[in-house]
């Protein structure tokens, strides 16, 4: 039984799976960014020009000075740093949480059972079933070894083969 290169290569699949996902991601992100930081930038420029004409006119608004302007606009353009950098430092942070998997108490109500005579194979490791061996099956009935699809779960709520929702599937069952 070669249980432990098909668990590596699920492994390296998920793995390198994660990586391109991420990097999509940070890419999405990058080009958010961008487009923000150019509007961030074209308010700033706006907000400069309208200090440096003010300046030349060297007259007051309301009472105040040009120079308080100039800092309200420093203010605000720390402040739009400020924020950028919040938005980027929450998008990293929720990328690199757990995924939404099956939660415990429900991977708790999936059907366990020891395998019978079988020349089936589980399709996450790609294995033989061996007699006596445990098992689990989903909701949709395709039966994989426990192990595989308690790692299987932890990342995803579909069944490998099917696709189908086995958390929708297993709070169905409690109603």
């Amino acid at each position: 039984m070669n249980t432990g290169k098909g668990l590596f290569d699920i492994f390296n699949y998920k793995l390198n799976y994660l990586h391109f996902i991420i990097d999509q991601q940070i890419q999405q992100q990058k080009k958010n960014q961008q487009i923000k930081r150019t509007k961030n930038l074209r308010m700033i420029q706006i907000v400069e020009e309208r200090s440096e004409q003010q300046q030349q006119q060297q007259y007051e608004i309301d009472g105040v000075s040009q120079r308080i302007w100039e800092e309200v606009a420093n203010q605000y353009r720390q402040e739009i740093q400020s924020l950028q950098l919040q938005l980027w430092q929450n998008s990293v942070d929720k990328m690199f949480q757990k995924s939404n998997g099956v939660p415990k108490k429900y991977l708790q109500k999936l059907k366990m059972m020891k395998m019978g005579k079988s020349n089936r194979q589980c399709s996450i490791c790609c294995n033989q079933f061996q007699k006596d061996e445990l098992i689990i099956q989903l909701p949709c009935k395709h039966i994989y070894h426990k192990s595989c699809v308690d790692s299987w779960l932890q990342s995803s709520t579909k069944c490998p083969n099917c696709r189908s929702d086995v958390l929708e599937a297993l709070k169905n069952q409690e109603k």
